[in-house]
């Protein structure tokens, strides 16, 4: 990635969005951010896209190039749904096609497959459209909810999610069949957020890394 390429992020809800900073320096200024923010329970969100040195954090006057670090599935859940096998099916797949080259998070109302540019199609004005027509092609039987227009904002690692007192956390496979949604926290969020604020109580110094089980 160019240094001069740049990524708009919003803090607190993506009503405050136009934030522009260099794609450089995303993984440490969101890590920042988090460390002195978390208790607060606030949100992160970052564009989908990379844009060119042109933008100035207005999207709806942009009309430079798009490019991706990564490529995002959206797996959405219902509010009450007992049954993962949609999100069950799309990583099946996934495993068939990338063996284990991808990322399952949980985004607090779904999950998220975080996988490589499979695409490698590059800076281009037309990226968002591309990237649409791709994504449904690849994955469109799965129900995947297709993100890819030019303006989307996406929920950042670890972030806060208000709507229902979550955060996205990084799980594995084998954790899909004890995983349910519903109104309330599961077993793996209460663990993760119970030891968090422990650390943060104590002051420990801590990096959150992800593994796989």
């Amino acid at each position: 990635m160019e240094d001069t390429a740049l990524v708009e992020i919003a803090i607190g809800g993506v009503a405050h969005r136009g934030n522009v900073i260099p794609y450089n320096q995303l993984p440490i200024y969101v890590a920042n951010k988090h460390k002195t923010t978390f208790k607060k329970g606030t949100e992160f969100y970052r564009s989908l896209f990379i844009y060119d040195n042109t933008f100035n954090g207005k999207i709806k006057e942009y009309t430079g190039t798009f490019d991706i670090d990564e490529i995002v599935l959206d797996v959405d859940c219902k509010i009450g749904e007992l049954s993962l096998e949609h999100v069950k099916e799309i990583v099946n797949f996934l495993v068939k096609e990338l063996d284990d080259n991808f990322d399952i998070w949980f985004s607090g109302t779904g999950f998220h497959m975080h996988l490589p540019d499979l695409f490698h199609i590059g800076k281009h004005i037309n990226l968002p459209n591309i990237m649409r027509l791709s994504i449904d092609k690849a994955v469109g039987k799965f129900g995947v909810d297709n993100i890819y227009d030019r303006a989307r904002l996406i929920r950042t690692k670890y972030s806060y999610n208000i709507k229902n007192h979550t955060y996205k956390i990084p799980v594995s496979i084998d954790m899909l069949d004890e995983f349910t949604y519903n109104d309330r926290k599961n077993f793996t969020l209460n663990h993760f957020l119970e030891r968090i604020n422990i650390y943060n109580e104590e002051e420990f110094d801590y990096e959150i890394d992800k593994v796989r089980l």
